[in-house]
């Protein structure tokens, strides 16, 4: 069985698609809750396991993903019919990707709705919105944005069609294009923003809690977090890298480049989460987790002097920036399906992924006014939908993908879909799929459900 060729396209270089799947897991999803993480649970040593996790269960995981869509050359659900075609399977593994595309489609759903509010930001800090005013009345800026149903649906409607936008015009032309702009200036931004943050006056303590290795206050939950963020954080599960490899060229050097994304995603998120925890640990600021972070106590550390405003306009801008980046990855799969299904030409598919994507959003866009008295188990909508996605239905999805891999798909199969590159390193990839990645899986999948916490407060 060889390596199909591609009817829809190739990605015109290597480092282009570097670009782009690079900028597809440089989203801000886990980066504000990386860096307390690690002050938490031991600095350096946490970051030490995190590491770890990336280079021998993350690396794996995407390499396969990747290699998936090169092998296939179909949407996420085609894919999965015609590897379990071709290792003659039970049927139902043929629908695996749907759960892929689910996630991927409501997780975007709300995406859109914080990343509107990105946009508004980058104007106010531009616009000089944000200087010189105190906590009290930023939070009165904040909450009569997202407590505006119209407002915050102007901003959720323009930053969906501009990732629509995007995808509709290809994966050359629109996608490739996009990140070829986007996500060097990311990285340069947070180069820029990294080299401010370590020369404030606040930085030594903060660095010395981020960065100074205490082995003793890892534990045991130090290790799965590090692990779950490890997986959480590179936007595996949900059909995005499946699709991206589908216009990878057969003699592509897979692995290699999986590191190469890895390590752009590693340092993008370590510079811009060093940053915000120098920012948001600042004395006063009492961090809490969620979007108040970023659109409260931070631009209240910054509203104080022309420095900070210039640093509140360049963080802003950069969230945007690869905000829309995983966007346009997330909406890729479900407009490639539909392509595929129904016949019909990119930009129809678009459009109506987008639609529809952007009226599951609204339930989001609602739950911080109209409807955010209604709950369920003490959740709204909106804090329904995360846990769904980010908790559940990706790990599960990644699970299950690394399981159909090591225990569905034939060893021949698998090496098929491996190619003639780096022949000396299918092996080593393929036991580590087998044995430490689904067990990092499953401790994963207790964490993020739950059922670990739950079984510390019956022990305790």
């Amino acid at each position: 069985m060889r390596i199909r060729e591609s009817s829809h396209g190739y990605w015109s270089s290597t480092r282009a698609f570097i670009w782009v799947a690079g900028g597809a897991t440089m989203g801000i999803g886990g980066v504000v809750r990386l860096p307390f993480l690690a002050a938490a649970h031991g600095g350096s040593a946490f970051w030490l396991v995190y590491l770890i996790a990336l280079g021998m269960l993350t690396w794996p995981l995407l390499t396969a993903e990747l290699i998936m869509g090169r092998w296939t050359r179909e949407d996420v659900i085609s894919g999965f019919a015609v590897l379990t075609r071709a290792a003659t399977a039970q049927p139902f593994w043929r629908h695996l990707g749907v759960l892929a595309l689910a996630a991927a489609a409501l997780i975007l759903s709300y995406y859109s709705v914080i990343a509107g509010w990105y946009m508004a930001y980058s104007l106010r800090s531009a616009g000089g919105m944000l200087s010189g005013v105190d906590l009290e009345r930023i939070r009165v800026l904040f909450y009569d944005l997202a407590q505006d149903p119209e407002r915050s649906l102007a901003w959720h409607t323009i930053f969906m069609a501009t990732t629509c936008l995007i995808v509709a015009h290809g994966a050359r032309d629109g996608i490739e294009r996009a990140a070829s702009y986007l996500a060097p200036a990311s990285l340069l931004f947070a180069v820029l923003l990294f080299v401010a943050g370590v020369l404030d006056h606040r930085a030594p303590p903060a660095l010395a809690q981020l960065y100074g290795f205490r082995l003793g206050e890892l534990g045991w939950r130090g290790v799965l977090e590090a692990l779950y963020q490890a997986f959480y954080t590179l936007g595996l599960g949900l059909g995005v890298m499946i699709a991206y490899g589908s216009y990878l060229p057969s003699q592509t050097a897979v692995p290699r480049i999986a590191v190469a994304v890895i390590g752009a995603k590693t340092l993008f998120a370590v510079m811009i989460g060093t940053v915000l925890f120098i920012l948001l640990d600042a004395p006063g600021a009492e961090p809490d987790q969620g979007v108040v972070q970023i659109f409260v106590q931070l631009p209240a550390v910054l509203s104080g002097d022309s420095a900070g405003h210039a640093l509140s306009i360049l963080i802003y801008v950069t969230l945007l920036m690869v905000t829309l980046l995983s966007a346009v990855a997330l909406l890729e799969p479900p407009t490639r399906w539909l392509m595929e299904r129904f016949r019909v030409p990119r930009v129809f598919a678009a459009i109506n992924c987008a639609l529809v994507i952007w009226f599951v959003g609204l339930g989001t866009l609602l739950s911080f006014n109209v409807i955010g008295d209604f709950r369920v188990f003490g959740l709204n909508y909106f804090e329904i939908l995360q846990w769904l996605t980010a908790r559940l239905l990706v790990p599960a999805s990644v699970f299950l993908i690394c399981t159909y891999i090591v225990r569905v798909l034939p060893a021949d199969v698998a090496r098929a879909g491996w190619g003639e590159r780096d022949r000396a390193l299918f092996h080593p990839w393929y036991q580590l799929l087998r044995y430490p990645v689904r067990l990092s899986l499953i401790a994963v999948l207790l964490v993020s459900t739950g059922v670990v916490d739950w079984l510390v407060s019956l022990w305790s």
